[in-house]
């Protein structure tokens, strides 16, 4: 058993039942409400803060991008215990800085990895790699491209996150999430067919454990990497 054997059609229901299911569901049923009063001050952080967080999200990133069945949402564990989140505010700042960290070093490091081992780390990588064979210049090059979109989209992002926090209160979040759910489920039978459903009403069942055993949602993520640990054994 392994990745190479389960036909393409069954990770979309796997994955959508595993996680996007289970949280729209409880989202709707618990009629999660959003928050009345929004503040836009900002806190200034220390140079110091600053640097250990981009620290702690760069190791984690490199992991990443480097060793097999190792994804951002492993890394984001690892970050989440070096920083330890559940101390104070101040510490989610630093592990939801450290994410962006995460994301943008597992993308530059699984560049790399195609010329340093021949293996692609991400999606991204693979399909820039079927684009243009890469050389060190188009790695440094690429590198450059990503530090540049990365200021500009943060820039974007802060300025259009103000105008869709204020609006968002106007959208009913309930029947959004009811809305989304039962699409998914009209897509999983659209793209995998009757046995899509029933790929994902199990999974979804599944999917539903992590919150009542108060565990993290990742550990789901076994389905992909122990096959896949098993395959390469």
């Amino acid at each position: 058993f392994s990745l190479n054997h389960i036909d393409s059609a069954a990770l979309f229901p796997l994955l959508t039942g595993l996680f996007a299911l289970p949280i729209l569901r409880s989202s709707y049923k618990q009629k999660v409400v959003l928050p009345d009063k929004i503040s836009f001050q900002v806190e200034h952080l220390s140079k110091k803060f600053l640097l250990y967080s981009a620290s702690i999200g760069s190791l984690a990133g490199i992991l990443a991008g480097l060793l097999p069945g190792i994804g951002s949402s492993q890394a984001a564990v690892l970050a989440q215990e070096a920083i330890n989140t559940k101390e104070n505010k101040k510490s989610t700042r630093s592990f939801l800085m450290s994410l962006g960290g995460i994301n943008t070093a597992d993308i530059i490091y699984s560049l790399f990895a195609i010329l340093l081992i021949g293996k692609a780390r991400s999606g991204v990588a693979i399909a820039v790699n079927e684009i243009i064979q890469l050389t060190f210049n188009d790695i440094f090059l690429l590198c450059g491209v990503i530090l540049i979109s990365s200021i500009v989209s943060a820039a974007i992002t802060l300025k259009i996150s103000r105008i869709a926090i204020l609006n968002i209160r106007k959208i009913n979040y309930i029947k959004l999430s009811r809305s989304v759910f039962y699409f998914l489920w009209l897509l999983i039978l659209l793209f995998s067919g009757i046995s899509g459903i029933l790929i994902a009403l199990p999974a979804m069942l599944i999917g539903f454990l992590p919150q009542k055993l108060g565990i993290r949602r990742t550990h789901l993520m076994g389905c992909l990497m122990i096959p896949t640990i098993l395959y390469f054994l």
